[in-house]
């Protein structure tokens, strides 16, 4: 009798060791599986969705992107990888009987998680620069990106795509345009571009040559340019960072705004610089009446 009690006892005890369920597999780069993945978090929930599900088992694959998870239960299981450099892994399998069992995964690559960084100064002193706006350009993008530096006058450009040829300018408030050009960016890499040191100009930002500035703002879905006030017919021009002009129009005396976007221009993000000229050429000086530059936010 006493033996039976002891049978039944040692049961309550080790459940898990007796009903051990296995699933054991490989973490592959490809679909053919030419490349294994090491050093990859393999996790396996217990439940039907991620939102109510509960961590049952996780491992890390070894050199040869093998792993091996065990668990208790049969049912709905969930395999999730979060692995830098590839899209997110969720994958449901169900278990019906005991195992073991062999589950091999392929993640796919995600060719936006490189970033650019880098610091802009100061040439006279080599202080940070805060607020410089930096325009990200070329490589793999549609059109140019731009973010501001921070008070250590740093600066990141995230979830950049792979690929080669970008490029950055640098327009700081009272310093000279800068540009960097042949930048790879890497799959899955940080690039550092270093410290950028920009001089000093008498350029500002707005308005840079006359106090009568140039002004562009939207009200609904129409982009309105403001004119300062003159006297003779002269001419619009916008050009962008690179100085390709993507915008010009003549405009009359005492005219005061015009409609961009009912001109057929369309804006996107990005630093733009606006020039109005008179039509009529000056004998001596300039015929340069207003000019100002205008950041395009996101």
């Amino acid at each position: 009798m006493r033996r039976g009690w002891k049978f039944v006892f040692a049961a309550m005890m080790f459940p898990a060791f007796i009903h051990a369920i296995t699933v054991s597999g490989t973490v592959c780069g490809d679909n053919e599986c030419v490349s294994t993945l090491s050093g990859v978090l393999v996790k396996l929930y217990n439940g039907s969705s991620i939102s109510d599900t509960v961590l049952q088992d996780d491992t890390t694959t070894n050199t040869s992107g093998f792993y091996t998870l065990n668990w208790g239960t049969n049912g709905q299981k969930i395999f999730v990888i979060n692995q830098p450099g590839y899209n997110n892994y969720v994958a449901a399998v169900t278990f019906n009987n005991g195992g073991p069992y062999t589950v091999n995964m392929t993640l796919a690559i995600n060719n936006n998680t490189s970033t650019i960084t880098g610091t802009v100064v100061a040439a006279s002193n080599s202080a940070p620069i805060d607020s410089t706006i930096v325009i990200l350009s070329g490589g793999v993008l549609g059109s140019p990106i731009s973010v501001r530096s921070n008070s250590q006058g740093q600066y990141a450009f995230d979830s950049v795509g792979t690929g080669t040829g970008y490029s950055l300018m640098f327009s700081g408030n009272g310093y000279k345009n800068d540009t960097l050009t042949n930048i790879n960016a890497p799959w899955n890499s940080v690039i550092s571009t270093g410290i950028t040191a920009l001089s000093k100009s008498s350029t500002a930002i707005e308005p840079i040559s006359n106090p009568q500035s140039l002004s562009i703002y939207s009200v609904g879905s129409s982009l309105i340019l403001r004119l300062p006030s003159i006297s003779t017919n002269a001419k619009v021009s916008i050009a962008d960072l690179f100085g390709r002009e993507v915008f010009n129009q003549n405009v009359g005396s005492g005219v005061r705004e015009i409609t961009l976007n009912a001109n057929g221009f369309h804006i996107s993000p990005g630093l733009y610089f606006i020039r109005l000229t008179q039509s009529n050429p000056v004998e001596h000086g300039s015929n340069l009446i207003a000019e100002s530059k205008i950041l395009v936010g996101q």
